[in-house]
């Protein structure tokens, strides 16, 4: 599974792959990154099928133009707020379901050739980490000195966290 978020990365260093092997080997081959394979995949069909869409049968162009398409619904925005990190591959062609990714397009008119992935890529880094540092038998000081070593905590990668209610500011007196 390290190919599969190597590729959605866009990392094609062996470095990176060899860290990637030696996370899981660290987890004694628990499947952390097979997991979040499946939940991508899983979140992604969901969002695609939504959109009345077959995920078997559509291209990467056509997922994008309906993602950009249904911008605008309430529906649509609230259920994209919980694919910050998802990015999946359409023969090749890499979508990004990250609202932040999809807003940026639609705020510079970019076409699908010139779409973003850097906010989805930089969430995607942020929960391989969270997933690995968090694992039962993990030691957080070894996984961050293994993912520092490729240079995976220098990108300032996000992780999606439950911000605390806005409160409403008190007049003074």
């Amino acid at each position: 599974m390290a190919h599969a978020l190597q590729q959605l990365l866009m990392r094609e260093d062996s470095l990176f792959s060899r860290a990637l092997e030696k996370l899981e080997r660290i987890v004694d081959n628990d499947g952390v990154d097979t997991r979040l394979i499946a939940d991508i995949t899983h979140k992604a069909h969901d969002i695609t099928r939504s959109l009345r869409l077959d995920p078997a049968n559509s291209t990467g162009a056509e997922i994008y133009a309906a993602l950009r398409g249904h911008i605008g619904a309430d529906d649509r925005i609230e259920a994209l707020l919980a694919t910050d990190y998802v990015l999946f591959s359409y023969d090749g062609d890499i979508v990004s379901f990250n609202l932040i990714d999809l807003l940026e397009d639609a705020h510079n008119k970019r076409s699908f050739d010139n779409r973003s992935l850097e906010h989805a890529q930089r969430a995607l880094m942020g929960e391989i980490i969270h997933r690995y540092t968090s694992h039962a038998r993990t030691h957080d000081p070894t996984v961050r000195g293994l993912l520092q070593e490729v240079e995976l905590l220098t990108e300032n990668p996000v992780k999606n966290t439950k911000l605390p209610p806005l409160t409403k500011v008190q007049k003074r007196k």
